[in-house]
């Protein structure tokens, strides 16, 4: 059992010792994995770069596209209340009011000299005041007002228009910008493109070039001793056999083939001379 136990732990040792062929394999596997690895690892962050551009173009189209909508929404909401004074018309008013208040409240308001940040500074405090407006609208409604509510409902009308005109500046700043990003993403596609299939060429190429040159520098010993052990097996003995150095497992078997040839010449040898001491001995 202590024997079994003992083999066992010299047979894992000699797996996981890298040395000699075992050891040249492994670093060549590993070689092409990098290379492969590297060339998708690149490909995918220039795609990564690509798409977080793309998605920040149409994510700020969307933004203001719904901001449009939805300030609409609250005017279209606000006059159906005051013509109807129905808690329907109300309720779905104050829905639209929460939402345009979040948008408010995202929107940045710190100074800034960028011409994007001053028109959505601009875009936020019209907002503020177009909440405060149509809230005094519904106030004035409910008090039954009429001409409070009238005159609210109407600077709301013209607040919403301001906003949309510069919404539609933004829209018109973005639509510039982000031509500009279109058409440079365009060209960065193009190139990453020629980019990457080169790339893919080259590691495709490097790829073949270590699988064959590796291939030939560890098979090129071995074939050289195969051939010579075919010409001894038919009793050449006479061949030059040269050490190998590859400093691997082939320097081994190379030299202890060597040696193998050398006792059989000179076990050879020996029987000749044996041979040839018996033949005088009987001739004499």
């Amino acid at each position: 059992h202590l024997g079994c136990i003992k083999a066992g732990e010299k047979m894992n040792k000699d797996i996981f010792t890298f040395i000699g062929i075992r050891k040249k394999l492994i670093m060549y596997f590993l070689l092409t994995i990098l290379l492969l690895g590297i060339v998708s690892v690149f490909s995918y962050n220039n795609a990564k770069i690509v798409l977080k551009n793309t998605n920040s173009i149409i994510t700020d189209y969307a933004y203001l596209n719904n901001l449009n909508n939805d300030v609409n929404l609250l005017i279209t909401e606000l006059e159906k209340y005051l013509t109807s004074a129905s808690s329907e018309d109300l309720l779905n008013y104050y829905t639209h009011y929460n939402r345009v208040q979040e948008i408010s409240r995202k929107i940045p308001r710190a100074a800034d000299y960028n011409y994007e940040i001053l028109l959505q500074k601009n875009v936020g405090n019209m907002i503020d005041e177009l909440l405060i407006e149509t809230d005094n609208a519904v106030q004035a409604k409910r008090g039954r007002i009429s001409s409070r509510y009238i005159a609210h409902f109407q600077r709301s009308n013209e607040i919403s228009e301001y906003i949309k005109l510069y919404n539609n500046k933004l829209l018109d700043n973005k639509l510039m910008t982000g031509s500009e990003k279109y058409e440079y993403l365009n060209r960065s596609m193009s190139f990453i493109s020629y980019l990457n299939l080169f790339i893919i060429i080259a590691a495709v190429m490097v790829n073949l070039y270590i699988a064959v040159v590796s291939t030939y520098r560890l098979t090129k010993p071995i074939t050289e001793l195969s051939h010579s052990a075919e010409k001894i097996a038919e009793g050449d003995f006479d061949i030059e056999l040269t050490q190998t150095h590859t400093g691997d497992e082939t320097d081994i078997l190379a030299g202890a083939f060597i040696k193998m040839v050398k006792s059989v010449r000179d076990y050879i040898d020996e029987l000749k001379r044996q041979a040839e001491v018996e033949k005088r001995l009987k001739e004499q």
